[in-house]
């Protein structure tokens, strides 16, 4: 499930875009910025934007999924979406070290036997950046060069 709304969120966290910036809307204080109180603008409208259109029964993908499933779906890939909005990047980077990097380093120390770990993940945030480089496939190694991170 949580690839499928990883994929979806992917495909969609762009849908609709009107080329223009969420400070330029909330700045000229358009229709999207005021629906969406100037809180992430573009994104809320972009995850909105792709569920009305799975709400038509045309286009449901989703619509054997059970409503408790759906629901979960729906959840994580808005979640997904939100995330994208470069000016909260930094709460993002915050929240994935206090909840995944912190605990994963604490419990690579305690089976090591060693303070401290031997690899060092790397966070690149790069799915919001629709730039020709950042489309391209990149590998960025781990500083200690034991492993590597591949992004598409």
């Amino acid at each position: 499930l949580e690839v499928v709304a990883l994929l979806f969120a992917a495909v969609t966290h762009d849908y609709r875009h009107p080329g223009v910036s969420n400070a330029f809307l909330m700045k000229t204080r358009s229709t999207l910025a005021l629906r969406y109180n100037d809180d992430s603008v573009l994104e809320n409208f972009h995850a909105a934007s792709a569920f009305e259109v799975v709400s038509t029964p045309k286009y449901n993908i989703f619509k054997h999924l059970p409503k408790d499933t759906f629901d979960t779906l729906r959840k994580t890939v808005i979640r997904c979406i939100l995330a994208t909005d470069l000016a909260k990047g930094n709460d993002n980077i915050e929240e994935f070290t206090r909840k995944v990097l912190i605990p994963a380093q604490a419990v690579e120390a305690e089976t090591s036997g060693e303070d401290e770990g031997t690899a060092t993940p790397v966070l690149v945030e790069g799915a919001a950046h629709n730039t020709p480089e950042s489309t391209m496939q990149s590998t960025i190694p781990a500083l200690d060069g034991d492993a590597a991170v591949v992004l598409m």
